[in-house]
């Protein structure tokens, strides 16, 4: 499938119209954007921290005198920036006044819990915003420049290539090449993905918009009665495999609203047939198909007349109902391991059908799938299970001769049957469960009264359903179709490990998952085809049957697939995210002038005001120099306090100097204010008496001094 991505804004359906609206980007574009929601949400958590303390800060704001902790502990919320910042200074400011106060502990708890809270719920936050983005493989719609099924020419099963010419010909390559290639992705995709749950989170699994296909009320049971008639099964169990209702748009990625979901269901019912019951003895005298002999020996196998199972002998030669045989050359001098070979009978559709089935295998509700297991394989111990039950021996030549088992019979098969249920999402309405063709006929006499998006969304999925039936399977990989076939030695040898005694049961359920593999991914290449060479000059594109449908041609737009080179975001998420962090942003921006103001206007609570006011750093800071004769100060900004002298310069308030000249308090204090030892070196020494500090008198931004 050729997994060009739509990056832009888009629906997914599945859930709904505003939890679904999504963001799709390149890989690289949309980390910069999760990387910047995630610093954005610890902007606005620092934000909003300020609004925090402010409040706080005024809650504890008073006029009684307190101890040093707590007016220390006001200063941190004043001027704390950040969080951890805050923190910090709390826990060092405790610690620091630890037998000079009552309890600091018990004092600086609530401070300190209440921080932490804060820390956590933002960095929660900044995690569970990279959560809106599915950085791994998230959902995108696929873009193809063409858009359908591959062409088809009339019962392409029953076709051989010696027959066709020209077009034909080649439409019948093209199909059979993507048949196969269909095939064999989806048999290696349902082994890896399926069959084995360690692997279904690897990459490769990573394709669709689901790992596997598991509809509602799903169902596997291994204690199933037999699916056929008389006392056909050759054991007292059988299996059943229920998809369940596999939907449109939630499993198969047609993104749909639910008025507009159709779903899908297949239950595959399998066990092993007692074959010798309906053999026939050794039939000499017969012309042998593959040895190009006269007279030889053939077996044959009744199950109903289908003369494409049996491929030993000319048609002349087999019996009314022969459905499959052996023929002794096979016995002596086939090689391949394992030779597969399928009949199917369809419910309503005779010309599709490979063979008209003996009343122990006719069911009026099902399509009935034969498949026969010749085995030349030679096994390193016995086998006890039914279908490729193994205990004669076979001792090779040589002086060191080995014993191997070989099978038990000449023939072994495996009957399942195959149902569907396609049901209209909508109304609840729904076809039996039955054949595929019989549940084709019911949809096309409007009994499901789907709607006309409905019926492309069906006509989609139906020809998905036609390329997942057993019988194309089995036509098109043959001997790879069995699990058992990975037990053989080499590519040439016979020899084999022995299979466990449910090797059966693993076989049927492979095939079962199997079909849901092709229904997943025949779904994607009608919006998606494979794109290669079929032969020179020749690209696959070329033989694809371009839908013009108007429903199909939305389909084609609205496949949901999973992209690990794309990210997708949550616009909801995101604008949550935009919206709630912007809020606190203004909230830190306005909410503390807008108290001010109001108090200003009401006169209430000044003294907080001026609290909050006079213990800024830069408060602090011109506080602190005021008491060095620094002065005077504009303080219309009471964030930001100015000298009113343009250019003035003047010391730091860790330094001093000896020389009067040098200082910055000889035009502003007396000269004994100045005073202070100096070292030897006549250069700066340390400030180490405490600078007493006054409170600023005048909140309305007048010029002013203030002395000591």
């Amino acid at each position: 499938m050729a997994n060009d991505v739509y990056t832009g804004f888009w629906v997914d359906w599945e859930k709904g119209r505003s939890k679904g609206a999504t963001l799709t980007l390149p890989q690289e574009q949309g980390f910069v954007l999760v990387s910047f929601l995630t610093l954005f949400v610890q902007f606005s958590g620092a934000c909003f921290w300020r609004v925090v303390c402010f409040i706080i800060h005024q809650r504890r704001s008073t006029t009684a005198p307190r101890d040093g902790l707590f007016q220390q502990q006001q200063i941190i919320l004043r001027n704390a920036i950040t969080a951890p910042n805050a923190l910090w200074n709390l826990g060092r400011s405790t610690l620091a006044w630890r037998g000079h106060v009552e309890s600091p502990f018990r004092h600086a708890m609530a401070l300190i819990l209440i921080t932490v809270i804060h820390m956590c719920f933002f960095g929660v936050a900044g995690l569970f915003s990279s959560q809106i983005a599915s950085t791994g493989g998230g959902s995108a719609l696929v873009r193809s420049e063409v858009c359908g099924y591959p062409k088809e020419i009339s019962n392409v099963r029953a076709q051989e290539a010696y027959n066709l010419g020209g077009d034909e010909l080649i439409t019948f390559n093209s199909e059979v090449l993507l048949g196969r290639l269909t095939l064999t992705k989806s048999a290696t995709y349902a082994r890896s993905c399926y069959n084995n749950p360690i692997d279904s989170g690897a990459t490769d699994c990573n394709i669709y918009i689901n790992t596997y296909l598991e509809g509602i009320n799903a169902s596997a049971v291994d204690n199933a009665t037999c699916p056929f008639g008389g006392k056909s099964c050759g054991t007292s169990n059988s299996v059943r495999y229920d998809s369940g209702h596999i939907s449109s748009s939630k499993h198969l990625g047609i993104n749909f609203p639910e008025s507009e979901d159709v779903s899908i269901r297949r239950v595959t019912s399998c066990a092993p047939i007692d074959s010798e019951q309906y053999a026939t003895d050794w039939k000499a005298n017969r012309i042998e198909a593959f040895g190009k002999k006269t007279k030889t020996s053939v077996r044959f196998w009744e199950f109903g007349q289908g003369p494409s199972g049996c491929r030993a002998t000319i048609p002349q030669n087999m019996t009314d109902d022969t459905t499959f045989c052996v023929s002794q050359y096979q016995r002596d001098y086939w090689q391949p391991p394992y030779t597969v070979l399928a009949v199917t009978a369809y419910v309503d559709n005779a010309t599709a059908s490979d063979f008209k089935p003996i009343s122990d295998f006719q069911r009026g509700d099902a399509d009935v799938t034969l498949i026969s297991i010749f085995s030349k394989a030679k096994y390193t111990d016995v086998v006890d299970d039914p279908l490729f039950n193994a205990h004669n021996n076979s001792w090779t030549v040589g002086s060191n001769a080995k014993n191997f088992s070989t099978p038990t019979t000449d023939l072994s098969v495996l009957g399942c049957a195959e149902q569907y249920q396609f049901c209209n999402t909508a109304n609840t309405k729904c076809t039996k469960l039955t054949g595929l063709y019989a549940a084709l006929k019911t949809v096309e006499n409007g009994e499901l009264q789907l709607s006309p998006q409905q019926a492309a969304i069906f006509r989609v999925i139906w020809r998905a359903a036609w390329a997942m039936v057993l019988q194309w399977a089995t036509t098109i990989l043959d001997n790879s179709l069995l699990l058992a076939q990975d037990f053989v030695f080499t590519m040439k040898s016979t020899t084999s490990s022995p299979l466990p005694p449910n090797q059966w049961v693993q076989e049927a359920h492979n095939l079962h998952n199997l079909s849901l593999a092709v229904l997943q991914r025949r779904v994607n290449e009608f919006s998606s085809p494979e794109n290669f060479n079929i032969r020179p000059g020749l690209n696959s594109l070329k033989q694809i049957n371009v839908t013009t449908d108007p429903h199909e041609l939305i389909i084609c737009q609205l496949q949901k697939i999973r992209s690990t080179a794309h990210v997708s975001v949550s616009v909801l998420g995101m604008c949550v995210i935009l919206g709630v962090g912007s809020i606190l942003i203004l909230l830190d921006w306005t909410f503390i002038q807008q108290i001010f103001w109001f108090r200003s206007v009401t006169h209430l609570r000044q003294a907080k005001k001026a609290d909050w006011q006079a213990t800024g750093v830069l408060q602090l800071h011109r506080q602190a120099l005021e008491a060095r004769a620094v002065g005077p100060w504009n303080v219309g900004d009471y964030l930001f306090p100015v000298l009113v002298e343009r250019g003035r310069s003047f010391l730091g308030l860790g330094v001093r100097h000896d020389v009067p000249e040098h200082g910055s308090f000889q035009r502003e204090g007396s000269e004994s204010s100045l005073k202070a030892p100096a070292d030897k070196s006549g250069q700066y020494s340390a400030i180490s008496e405490e600078i007493s500090m006054e409170p600023m008198g005048d909140q309305k931004g007048r010029r002013h001094y203030s002395r000591t």
